[in-house]
Formats: structure tokens, sequence, C-alpha cells
């Protein structure tokens, strides 16, 4: 009895850390399909869509802040036309919810920067030995976007989403961090992701990372992984 207690508090670790990159590869997978199926409902209804990330504490999963939790949402305008002026503003008005707040647990939305770069995550765009990520990447973890919304949409206080992407009828994809409507594409996007326990990001990226980037052109969804 005492080899097979010994034998299990030594395997313990290596479940664990299995788990942790089973986890991540579901949850990276699920968000992957969410930005696709927001791309396809814009280009196949000739309409915009918003998709809504947000990390909140694991501790308090209602908070707009935090770590531990990500939520991801959709929302698209009712009637093709874009939800604001030449001004980008929060969204309030003329939309409807077309993906229901689903939540992943034990993820963070870390910086990009902090990720392997280069052929070490399989060629991901932008790879180089620098710690700054190129201009023409723009990161989710570093950037919040001016069209924000609520959640429940369209005024609830449970979510405050401050990172979203448009999808537009054409496929293109943008976040918009300014309050002037910026109508160059932006190369990339990307959602830099890694697991975690409980609501303390670790001071070093583990090495179980992956990285989300959309094709600003094109919409393509694409998953990087070391």
């Amino acid at each position: 009895m005492g080899i097979i207690i010994m034998l299990a508090s030594l395997m313990s670790p290596a479940f664990n850390a299995l788990g942790g990159a089973g986890s991540l590869t579901k949850s990276v997978s699920d968000i992957s399909s969410i930005l696709e199926q927001a791309r396809s409902y814009a280009m196949g209804r000739n309409t915009y869509v918003y998709v809504g990330i947000q990390e909140v504490d694991d501790v308090s999963p209602t908070s707009s802040d935090g770590i531990g939790r990500v939520a991801v949402a959709a929302i698209a305008s009712q009637d093709g036309t874009r939800p604001y002026g030449n001004t980008p503003s929060a969204l309030t008005t003329n939309l409807t919810v077309i993906s229901k707040a689903r939540y992943f647990e034990g993820l963070h939305l870390t910086n990009g920067a902090s990720l392997t770069r280069g052929t070490n995550i399989t060629g991901r765009p932008g790879g180089s030995a620098s710690t700054i990520l190129p201009a023409s990447i723009v990161d989710l973890g570093t950037n919040d976007a001016v069209t924000t919304f609520k959640w429940p949409f369209p005024s609830g206080t449970n979510y405050h989403f401050q990172k979203v992407i448009e999808f537009d009828p054409q496929g293109v994809a943008r976040i918009q961090t300014n309050s002037s409507y910026n109508s160059s594409i932006q190369s990339y996007l990307e959602i830099p992701l890694v697991p975690v326990h409980g609501n303390v990001a670790a001071k070093t990226p583990p090495a179980n990372q992956a990285s989300i980037q959309i094709n600003g052109l094109t919409g393509v969804v694409r998953i990087y992984r070391p």
C-alpha cells in the first residue's frame, strides 16, 4: 500500500501537466471556432460581427478585470450597417446576440511579447528575437478596443468586454484602438494564452502556451503552439 501511495504521488504532477495541456488545447480550439463562426456569420449575412474577449477573476467571476477565467461572446449588426459612425463608440444599439457568453476556466490572456518567438512556436508571424511585437501585430493581451460592450448585452453588469474584434461583411478583422475609424487593415490580431491555476499568473510564461492569430485582411484564424 505504501508503494502504491508513493507511486501515485510521483505520477500526480505528470497527470496535472497533461491535464493542463489538454485544457489549453481545447480552450484554444473552442475560442478559434467562435472566431471562425463569427467571420462566417459576417460574410454570410453581409453584416458586422463583434467578438468580445475578457479575462476576469477566477475568484470573483463577475468582475470585469482579473486573472484565471476568460469569457467570450459575440454580437452582430441587425441590419448590416456598422453600429457607429466615423467615431467608434460603445456598442449598445442596433445589435443582437449571436453567441452567448462562454467561459474558459484556468486560462490567462497574457502579453504576446512574452510568448516563445519564431520557429520555436511553429513559425508564428512576427517571430524574432525581439521582446517587442512588430507594429503589424495588434496584441489583444495589451490592447483594449474603443468599441466595447457590456454583458448581458446591452447594459448588463456581469462583464465589460473591452477587447473586441470586428469582422466586416468582407471578412476583414479589426480591433479599434483609437477614437477615429481606422480604415487601414491590420496585418494580424493576436490572442496570446497560457494556462493558469487560480487567479495568480506565473511570473515566467510556462512552456505550455498558445497564440491565436487572425489575419487582418482575410479574417482567417490560425493556432500557433510550441
